[in-house]
Protein backbone atom coordinates (compact mmCIF):
# COMPACT_ATOMS: atom_id res chain seq x y z
CA UNK A 1 0.00 0.00 0.00
CA UNK A 2 1.53 3.35 -1.07
CA UNK A 3 1.70 6.47 1.10
CA UNK A 4 -1.27 8.15 -0.65
CA UNK A 5 -3.49 5.15 -0.02
CA UNK A 6 -2.52 5.19 3.64
CA UNK A 7 -3.40 8.89 3.90
CA UNK A 8 -6.78 8.31 2.25
CA UNK A 9 -7.50 5.33 4.55
CA UNK A 10 -6.47 7.40 7.57
CA UNK A 11 -8.75 10.29 6.57
CA UNK A 12 -11.70 7.95 5.94
CA UNK A 13 -11.13 6.26 9.31
CA UNK A 14 -10.85 9.66 11.07
CA UNK A 15 -14.12 10.83 9.46
CA UNK A 16 -15.86 7.64 10.61
CA UNK A 17 -14.62 8.25 14.14
CA UNK A 18 -15.84 11.85 14.00
CA UNK A 19 -19.28 10.94 12.63
CA UNK A 20 -20.89 10.25 16.04
CA UNK A 21 -19.58 13.58 17.37
CA UNK A 22 -20.82 15.42 14.27
CA UNK A 23 -24.23 13.69 14.47
CA UNK A 24 -24.60 15.01 18.03
CA UNK A 25 -25.66 18.24 16.27
CA UNK A 26 -28.44 16.33 14.40
CA UNK A 27 -26.84 16.66 10.96
CA UNK A 28 -28.76 13.64 9.67
CA UNK A 29 -32.41 12.99 10.49
CA UNK A 30 -32.62 9.51 12.01
CA UNK A 31 -35.49 7.45 13.37
CA UNK A 32 -36.15 7.96 17.07
CA UNK A 33 -36.48 5.06 19.48
CA UNK A 34 -39.93 3.89 20.46
CA UNK A 35 -41.06 3.06 23.99
CA UNK A 36 -40.65 4.62 27.42
CA UNK A 37 -37.15 5.74 28.28
CA UNK A 38 -35.47 8.82 29.71
CA UNK A 39 -32.17 10.30 28.54
CA UNK A 40 -29.71 11.46 31.18
CA UNK A 41 -29.45 15.25 31.34
CA UNK A 42 -26.03 16.96 31.60
CA UNK A 43 -25.31 17.48 35.33
CA UNK A 44 -24.71 20.78 37.06
CA UNK A 45 -21.22 21.11 38.50
CA UNK A 46 -20.84 21.39 42.28
CA UNK A 47 -17.85 20.68 44.48
CA UNK A 48 -19.88 18.13 46.44
CA UNK A 49 -20.92 16.19 43.29
CA UNK A 50 -17.34 16.37 41.97
CA UNK A 51 -15.69 14.91 45.08
CA UNK A 52 -18.42 12.29 45.51
CA UNK A 53 -17.93 11.15 41.91
CA UNK A 54 -21.60 11.76 41.09
CA UNK A 55 -20.80 14.51 38.55
CA UNK A 56 -18.37 12.32 36.60
CA UNK A 57 -20.73 9.35 36.55
CA UNK A 58 -23.73 11.42 35.41
CA UNK A 59 -21.65 13.33 32.85
CA UNK A 60 -20.39 10.08 31.30
CA UNK A 61 -23.94 8.67 31.15
CA UNK A 62 -25.16 11.91 29.56
CA UNK A 63 -22.48 11.74 26.85
CA UNK A 64 -23.37 8.11 26.12
CA UNK A 65 -27.12 8.93 25.91
CA UNK A 66 -26.62 11.82 23.49
CA UNK A 67 -23.81 10.54 21.28
CA UNK A 68 -24.52 10.66 17.56
CA UNK A 69 -26.05 7.59 15.88
CA UNK A 70 -26.88 6.11 19.30
CA UNK A 71 -30.43 5.20 18.19
CA UNK A 72 -29.15 3.70 14.94
CA UNK A 73 -26.62 1.50 16.75
CA UNK A 74 -29.26 0.35 19.25
CA UNK A 75 -31.59 -0.64 16.40
CA UNK A 76 -28.71 -2.43 14.66
CA UNK A 77 -27.86 -4.34 17.85
CA UNK A 78 -31.51 -5.27 18.33
CA UNK A 79 -31.84 -6.43 14.73
CA UNK A 80 -28.72 -8.64 14.85
CA UNK A 81 -29.71 -10.22 18.18
CA UNK A 82 -33.31 -10.85 17.07
CA UNK A 83 -32.50 -12.14 13.55
CA UNK A 84 -29.56 -14.37 14.48
CA UNK A 85 -30.29 -15.39 18.08
CA UNK A 86 -34.06 -14.71 18.62
CA UNK A 87 -33.17 -12.34 21.47
CA UNK A 88 -35.64 -9.53 22.23
CA UNK A 89 -34.31 -6.60 24.23
CA UNK A 90 -37.70 -5.01 24.94
CA UNK A 91 -39.21 -5.81 28.32
CA UNK A 92 -42.48 -7.78 28.43
CA UNK A 93 -42.55 -8.79 24.74
CA UNK A 94 -42.85 -12.49 23.82
CA UNK A 95 -42.45 -13.72 20.24
CA UNK A 96 -44.99 -16.41 19.37
CA UNK A 97 -45.35 -18.75 16.44
CA UNK A 98 -45.01 -17.11 12.99
CA UNK A 99 -43.51 -14.08 14.78
CA UNK A 100 -46.85 -13.06 16.31
CA UNK A 101 -46.03 -10.70 19.18
CA UNK A 102 -47.60 -10.83 22.65
CA UNK A 103 -47.06 -8.99 25.88
CA UNK A 104 -46.12 -11.31 28.70
CA UNK A 105 -48.76 -9.96 31.12
CA UNK A 106 -51.55 -11.06 28.78
CA UNK A 107 -50.10 -14.57 28.55
CA UNK A 108 -49.91 -14.72 32.36
CA UNK A 109 -53.54 -13.62 32.67
CA UNK A 110 -54.60 -16.15 30.02
CA UNK A 111 -52.94 -18.94 32.05
CA UNK A 112 -54.45 -17.75 35.34
CA UNK A 113 -51.14 -16.82 36.99
CA UNK A 114 -52.68 -13.69 38.55
CA UNK A 115 -55.95 -15.26 39.76
CA UNK A 116 -57.18 -13.43 42.89
CA UNK A 117 -59.69 -15.99 44.19
CA UNK A 118 -63.48 -16.26 44.34
CA UNK A 119 -63.83 -14.32 47.61
CA UNK A 120 -62.21 -11.21 46.15
CA UNK A 121 -64.29 -11.50 42.97
CA UNK A 122 -67.56 -11.69 44.89
CA UNK A 123 -66.62 -8.82 47.17
CA UNK A 124 -65.68 -6.60 44.22
CA UNK A 125 -68.92 -7.39 42.38
CA UNK A 126 -70.95 -6.78 45.55
CA UNK A 127 -69.56 -3.24 45.59
CA UNK A 128 -70.09 -2.79 41.85
CA UNK A 129 -73.72 -3.85 42.13
CA UNK A 130 -74.28 -1.53 45.09
CA UNK A 131 -72.78 1.45 43.24
CA UNK A 132 -74.72 0.59 40.07
CA UNK A 133 -78.00 0.65 42.01
CA UNK A 134 -77.17 3.89 43.79
CA UNK A 135 -76.22 5.63 40.56
CA UNK A 136 -79.31 4.31 38.82
CA UNK A 137 -81.41 6.15 41.45
CA UNK A 138 -79.65 9.33 40.32
CA UNK A 139 -80.23 8.71 36.62
CA UNK A 140 -76.65 7.55 35.94
CA UNK A 141 -75.93 4.37 34.00
CA UNK A 142 -72.91 2.38 35.23
CA UNK A 143 -71.51 -0.44 33.11
CA UNK A 144 -68.50 -2.72 32.74
CA UNK A 145 -66.85 -3.54 29.41
CA UNK A 146 -64.46 -6.51 29.38
CA UNK A 147 -61.92 -6.33 26.55
CA UNK A 148 -60.03 -9.44 25.42
CA UNK A 149 -56.32 -9.95 25.66
CA UNK A 150 -54.60 -10.96 22.44
CA UNK A 151 -53.75 -14.39 23.86
CA UNK A 152 -57.47 -15.20 24.27
CA UNK A 153 -58.28 -14.33 20.66
CA UNK A 154 -55.18 -15.93 19.13
CA UNK A 155 -54.12 -18.76 21.45
CA UNK A 156 -52.96 -20.79 18.44
CA UNK A 157 -49.85 -18.59 18.12
CA UNK A 158 -48.80 -18.76 21.77
CA UNK A 159 -45.20 -20.06 21.92
CA UNK A 160 -44.55 -23.58 23.19
CA UNK A 161 -42.81 -22.30 26.33
CA UNK A 162 -46.10 -20.72 27.42
CA UNK A 163 -48.67 -23.11 25.92
CA UNK A 164 -47.11 -26.02 27.83
CA UNK A 165 -47.70 -24.29 31.16
CA UNK A 166 -50.55 -25.56 33.30
CA UNK A 167 -53.62 -23.36 32.74
CA UNK A 168 -55.65 -22.71 35.90
CA UNK A 169 -58.85 -20.80 36.66
CA UNK A 170 -58.51 -17.21 35.52
CA UNK A 171 -59.90 -13.91 36.74
CA UNK A 172 -61.92 -13.76 33.53
CA UNK A 173 -63.49 -17.15 34.31
CA UNK A 174 -64.36 -16.12 37.85
CA UNK A 175 -65.80 -12.71 36.96
CA UNK A 176 -67.89 -13.86 33.99
CA UNK A 177 -69.28 -16.83 35.93
CA UNK A 178 -70.30 -14.56 38.79
CA UNK A 179 -71.64 -11.83 36.48
CA UNK A 180 -74.11 -14.27 34.95
CA UNK A 181 -75.77 -14.63 38.37
CA UNK A 182 -76.14 -10.88 38.96
CA UNK A 183 -78.08 -7.95 37.53
CA UNK A 184 -74.97 -6.05 36.54
CA UNK A 185 -74.64 -4.04 33.33
CA UNK A 186 -71.74 -5.46 31.35
CA UNK A 187 -70.51 -6.23 27.85
CA UNK A 188 -68.22 -9.22 27.44
CA UNK A 189 -66.35 -8.34 24.26
CA UNK A 190 -63.93 -11.23 24.70
CA UNK A 191 -66.79 -13.68 24.36
CA UNK A 192 -68.37 -11.86 21.41
CA UNK A 193 -65.14 -11.37 19.45
CA UNK A 194 -64.14 -14.99 20.04
CA UNK A 195 -67.48 -16.08 18.57
CA UNK A 196 -67.12 -14.02 15.38
CA UNK A 197 -63.36 -14.51 14.91
CA UNK A 198 -63.72 -17.25 12.28
CA UNK A 199 -66.49 -15.46 10.37
CA UNK A 200 -64.53 -12.35 9.41
CA UNK A 201 -61.48 -12.06 7.18
CA UNK A 202 -59.70 -9.19 8.95
CA UNK A 203 -57.49 -9.55 12.05
CA UNK A 204 -59.12 -8.67 15.37
CA UNK A 205 -55.64 -7.97 16.72
CA UNK A 206 -52.69 -6.96 14.53
CA UNK A 207 -49.76 -9.34 14.34
CA UNK A 208 -47.37 -6.85 15.96
CA UNK A 209 -49.85 -4.97 18.14
CA UNK A 210 -51.10 -5.61 21.67
CA UNK A 211 -54.43 -3.71 21.39
CA UNK A 212 -57.47 -4.59 19.35
CA UNK A 213 -57.17 -3.40 15.75
CA UNK A 214 -58.63 -0.32 14.10
CA UNK A 215 -61.14 -2.58 12.36
CA UNK A 216 -62.13 -4.28 15.62
CA UNK A 217 -62.89 -0.99 17.36
CA UNK A 218 -65.58 -0.33 14.75
CA UNK A 219 -67.25 -3.60 15.78
CA UNK A 220 -66.89 -2.75 19.46
CA UNK A 221 -68.21 0.81 19.02
CA UNK A 222 -71.24 -0.40 17.07
CA UNK A 223 -71.98 -3.03 19.74
CA UNK A 224 -71.57 -0.46 22.53
CA UNK A 225 -73.94 2.05 20.88
CA UNK A 226 -76.66 -0.58 20.45
CA UNK A 227 -76.17 -1.85 24.00
CA UNK A 228 -76.44 1.64 25.52
CA UNK A 229 -79.56 2.43 23.51
CA UNK A 230 -81.12 -0.83 24.67
CA UNK A 231 -80.29 -0.17 28.33
CA UNK A 232 -80.93 3.59 28.47
CA UNK A 233 -83.37 6.10 26.96
CA UNK A 234 -80.68 7.73 24.85
CA UNK A 235 -80.89 7.84 21.07
CA UNK A 236 -77.21 7.94 20.14
CA UNK A 237 -75.40 8.88 16.96
CA UNK A 238 -74.84 5.88 14.69
CA UNK A 239 -72.22 5.45 12.00
CA UNK A 240 -71.85 3.70 8.68
CA UNK A 241 -68.84 1.58 7.78
CA UNK A 242 -68.03 1.51 4.06
CA UNK A 243 -65.17 0.24 1.91
CA UNK A 244 -61.75 1.27 3.18
CA UNK A 245 -58.28 -0.09 2.52
CA UNK A 246 -55.95 -2.89 3.59
CA UNK A 247 -52.31 -2.38 4.50
CA UNK A 248 -49.44 -4.22 6.17
CA UNK A 249 -47.22 -1.16 6.57
CA UNK A 250 -49.24 2.07 6.83
CA UNK A 251 -50.49 1.43 10.36
CA UNK A 252 -52.73 3.71 12.38
CA UNK A 253 -52.50 4.45 16.08
CA UNK A 254 -51.61 1.28 18.08
CA UNK A 255 -51.71 -1.28 15.26
CA UNK A 256 -47.94 -1.84 15.37
CA UNK A 257 -47.22 -0.68 18.93
CA UNK A 258 -45.18 -3.59 20.26
CA UNK A 259 -43.55 -4.06 16.87
CA UNK A 260 -42.33 -0.47 17.08
CA UNK A 261 -41.25 -0.97 20.69
CA UNK A 262 -38.78 -3.66 19.60
CA UNK A 263 -36.77 -0.92 17.83
CA UNK A 264 -35.52 -3.10 14.98
CA UNK A 265 -33.87 -1.88 11.78
CA UNK A 266 -36.70 -3.42 9.74
CA UNK A 267 -40.26 -4.19 10.84
CA UNK A 268 -41.43 -7.78 11.20
CA UNK A 269 -43.58 -8.79 8.23
CA UNK A 270 -47.09 -8.06 9.48
CA UNK A 271 -50.61 -9.21 8.67
CA UNK A 272 -52.73 -6.95 6.53
CA UNK A 273 -55.05 -4.85 8.66
CA UNK A 274 -58.21 -3.16 7.44
CA UNK A 275 -59.39 0.41 7.94
CA UNK A 276 -62.98 0.95 6.82
CA UNK A 277 -64.27 4.42 5.97
CA UNK A 278 -66.50 5.73 8.77
CA UNK A 279 -69.26 8.29 8.30
CA UNK A 280 -71.53 9.42 11.12
CA UNK A 281 -75.28 9.80 10.67
CA UNK A 282 -76.72 13.26 11.23
CA UNK A 283 -80.11 13.19 12.92
CA UNK A 284 -81.89 15.92 14.85
CA UNK A 285 -83.27 13.68 17.58
CA UNK A 286 -79.99 12.15 18.80
CA UNK A 287 -78.70 12.58 22.34
CA UNK A 288 -75.09 13.32 23.32
CA UNK A 289 -74.83 12.26 26.96
CA UNK A 290 -71.60 12.92 28.83
CA UNK A 291 -69.61 9.77 29.57
CA UNK A 292 -66.88 9.16 32.13
CA UNK A 293 -64.80 6.15 31.14
CA UNK A 294 -62.21 4.70 33.48
CA UNK A 295 -59.71 1.98 32.75
CA UNK A 296 -56.72 0.83 30.76
CA UNK A 297 -55.31 1.80 27.38
CA UNK A 298 -57.92 -0.12 25.36
CA UNK A 299 -60.16 2.91 25.97
CA UNK A 300 -57.93 5.03 23.76
CA UNK A 301 -58.97 3.16 20.61
CA UNK A 302 -62.38 4.88 20.79
CA UNK A 303 -60.73 8.13 19.66
CA UNK A 304 -57.30 7.05 18.45
CA UNK A 305 -58.55 5.33 15.26
CA UNK A 306 -61.81 7.18 14.65
CA UNK A 307 -63.53 10.02 16.57
CA UNK A 308 -66.19 7.79 18.09
CA UNK A 309 -66.39 9.25 21.57
CA UNK A 310 -66.09 12.92 20.59
CA UNK A 311 -68.91 12.44 18.06
CA UNK A 312 -71.22 10.18 20.06
CA UNK A 313 -70.88 11.66 23.54
CA UNK A 314 -71.07 15.14 25.07
CA UNK A 315 -68.37 17.77 25.40
CA UNK A 316 -67.97 17.13 29.13
CA UNK A 317 -66.89 13.52 28.57
CA UNK A 318 -63.58 12.32 30.00
CA UNK A 319 -61.26 9.31 30.23
CA UNK A 320 -59.37 8.61 33.44
CA UNK A 321 -56.30 6.51 32.70
CA UNK A 322 -56.21 3.73 35.32
CA UNK A 323 -58.19 6.14 37.54
CA UNK A 324 -54.98 8.14 38.00
CA UNK A 325 -54.98 11.02 35.54
CA UNK A 326 -57.31 12.66 33.00
CA UNK A 327 -55.99 11.46 29.62
CA UNK A 328 -58.81 12.52 27.31
CA UNK A 329 -60.02 14.82 25.80
CA UNK A 330 -56.76 15.84 24.18
CA UNK A 331 -57.10 19.39 25.48
CA UNK A 332 -56.79 18.13 29.07
CA UNK A 333 -54.24 15.35 28.59
CA UNK A 334 -51.11 17.59 28.55
CA UNK A 335 -52.13 19.10 31.90
CA UNK A 336 -51.71 15.70 33.64
CA UNK A 337 -54.57 16.43 36.04
CA UNK A 338 -54.45 13.87 38.84
CA UNK A 339 -57.80 12.33 39.78
CA UNK A 340 -56.71 12.56 43.42
CA UNK A 341 -57.45 16.27 43.29
CA UNK A 342 -60.99 15.83 41.98
CA UNK A 343 -64.28 15.83 43.84
CA UNK A 344 -65.39 12.30 42.94
CA UNK A 345 -69.05 12.76 43.86
CA UNK A 346 -69.33 15.87 41.71
CA UNK A 347 -67.45 14.27 38.81
CA UNK A 348 -69.71 11.23 38.88
CA UNK A 349 -72.99 13.12 39.11
CA UNK A 350 -72.34 15.52 36.22
CA UNK A 351 -72.23 12.53 33.85
CA UNK A 352 -74.98 10.29 32.52
CA UNK A 353 -72.86 7.23 31.74
CA UNK A 354 -69.97 5.74 33.71
CA UNK A 355 -68.07 2.96 31.93
CA UNK A 356 -65.27 0.83 33.35
CA UNK A 357 -63.15 -0.69 30.56
CA UNK A 358 -60.75 -3.45 31.55
CA UNK A 359 -58.81 -6.11 29.69
CA UNK A 360 -58.36 -9.56 31.20
CA UNK A 361 -54.88 -8.77 32.50
CA UNK A 362 -56.29 -5.93 34.62
CA UNK A 363 -59.13 -7.88 36.21
CA UNK A 364 -56.80 -8.51 39.15
CA UNK A 365 -57.27 -4.80 39.87
CA UNK A 366 -60.99 -4.78 39.18
CA UNK A 367 -62.42 -1.27 38.86
CA UNK A 368 -59.04 0.41 39.33
CA UNK A 369 -60.18 1.54 42.84
CA UNK A 370 -62.91 3.71 41.27
CA UNK A 371 -65.68 1.39 42.44
CA UNK A 372 -64.18 1.29 45.95
CA UNK A 373 -64.15 5.09 46.04
CA UNK A 374 -67.70 5.38 44.73
CA UNK A 375 -68.84 2.76 47.24
CA UNK A 376 -67.35 4.81 50.07
CA UNK A 377 -69.25 7.87 48.84
CA UNK A 378 -72.69 6.29 48.42
CA UNK A 379 -72.70 3.69 51.19
CA UNK A 380 -74.52 5.30 54.19
CA UNK A 381 -72.54 3.17 56.62
CA UNK A 382 -69.28 4.66 55.42
CA UNK A 383 -70.15 8.36 55.83
CA UNK A 384 -67.39 9.22 53.40
CA UNK A 385 -67.94 12.98 53.27
CA UNK A 386 -68.32 13.28 57.02
CA UNK A 387 -65.05 11.43 57.57
CA UNK A 388 -63.24 13.74 55.19
CA UNK A 389 -64.67 16.85 56.85
CA UNK A 390 -63.77 15.47 60.26
CA UNK A 391 -60.19 14.81 59.15
CA UNK A 392 -59.75 18.29 57.64
CA UNK A 393 -61.08 19.83 60.87
CA UNK A 394 -58.63 17.75 62.89
CA UNK A 395 -55.74 19.01 60.74
CA UNK A 396 -56.52 22.55 61.90
CA UNK A 397 -56.78 21.62 65.60
CA UNK A 398 -54.00 19.07 65.95
CA UNK A 399 -50.62 20.84 65.63
CA UNK A 400 -48.67 17.60 65.02
CA UNK A 401 -51.05 16.49 62.27
CA UNK A 402 -51.01 19.99 60.78
CA UNK A 403 -47.21 19.84 60.59
CA UNK A 404 -47.31 16.44 58.85
CA UNK A 405 -49.87 17.61 56.28
CA UNK A 406 -47.92 20.81 55.65
CA UNK A 407 -44.76 18.80 54.95
CA UNK A 408 -46.68 16.52 52.58
CA UNK A 409 -48.08 19.56 50.76
CA UNK A 410 -44.59 20.99 50.30
CA UNK A 411 -43.29 17.65 48.96
CA UNK A 412 -46.16 17.44 46.44
CA UNK A 413 -45.89 21.14 45.53
CA UNK A 414 -49.44 21.83 46.77
CA UNK A 415 -49.97 25.31 48.18
CA UNK A 416 -53.29 24.59 49.90
CA UNK A 417 -53.35 22.77 53.27
CA UNK A 418 -57.05 21.89 52.98
CA UNK A 419 -56.50 20.31 49.56
CA UNK A 420 -53.64 18.21 50.93
CA UNK A 421 -55.78 17.22 53.94
CA UNK A 422 -58.64 16.29 51.56
CA UNK A 423 -56.31 14.09 49.47
CA UNK A 424 -54.82 12.49 52.58
CA UNK A 425 -58.26 11.71 54.03
CA UNK A 426 -59.36 10.09 50.76
CA UNK A 427 -56.26 7.90 50.77
CA UNK A 428 -56.74 6.83 54.40
CA UNK A 429 -60.40 5.91 53.91
CA UNK A 430 -59.76 3.98 50.70
CA UNK A 431 -56.70 2.29 52.21
CA UNK A 432 -58.84 0.98 55.07
CA UNK A 433 -61.23 -0.58 52.57
CA UNK A 434 -58.41 -2.09 50.56
CA UNK A 435 -56.95 -3.66 53.71
CA UNK A 436 -60.21 -5.53 54.16
CA UNK A 437 -59.72 -6.94 50.67
CA UNK A 438 -56.10 -7.71 51.54
CA UNK A 439 -57.20 -9.86 54.50
CA UNK A 440 -59.41 -11.93 52.22
CA UNK A 441 -56.64 -12.17 49.67
CA UNK A 442 -54.17 -13.40 52.28
CA UNK A 443 -56.67 -16.07 53.33
CA UNK A 444 -56.75 -17.13 49.67
CA UNK A 445 -52.95 -17.27 49.46
CA UNK A 446 -52.75 -19.31 52.66
CA UNK A 447 -55.33 -21.78 51.38
CA UNK A 448 -53.54 -22.44 48.09
CA UNK A 449 -50.19 -22.81 49.85
CA UNK A 450 -51.70 -25.77 51.67
CA UNK A 451 -52.68 -27.36 48.36
CA UNK A 452 -49.21 -26.64 46.89
CA UNK A 453 -50.62 -24.74 43.90
CA UNK A 454 -48.39 -22.21 42.13
CA UNK A 455 -49.58 -18.62 42.42
CA UNK A 456 -48.48 -15.06 41.75
CA UNK A 457 -48.84 -12.45 44.48
CA UNK A 458 -50.64 -9.23 43.71
CA UNK A 459 -48.35 -6.22 43.67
Amino acid sequence: MNRLSKYILFIVFAILLLFPAIQTFKVLRLKSLDGAYELTKPPQFTLQSWFSGEFQETFTKSIEDHIGFRNWFICLRNEIDYTLFSIVHTFNIVVGKDEVLYQEVYLSAYNGDDYVGDDIVKRKLDKFQFVQNELQKRGIFLMLLIAPGKASIYPEYIPETWSKKHKTKTNYDAYTQELQNRSINYLDMRKYLSQIKDTIKHPLFPKCGTHWSGYTITIVADTLIKYLEQKTKFSLTHFNSTKGYETNSDFRFTDNDIGNAMNLMWNIKAWKVYYPTITFEKKNNTSKPDILTIGDSFNQSFWGFYPFFSTIFGSNSQYWYYNRVISWPDSLAPKSISTERLDYKKEIEIRKIIMIVTTEQNLNDFGFSFIDQAYNIYNPSVHYEEKIAEYISKVHTDSNLHKIIKEKALMKNINNIDLMAFMDAKWLINDAEQKKDAVLHQMYLDSIKKTKVNYVKLK
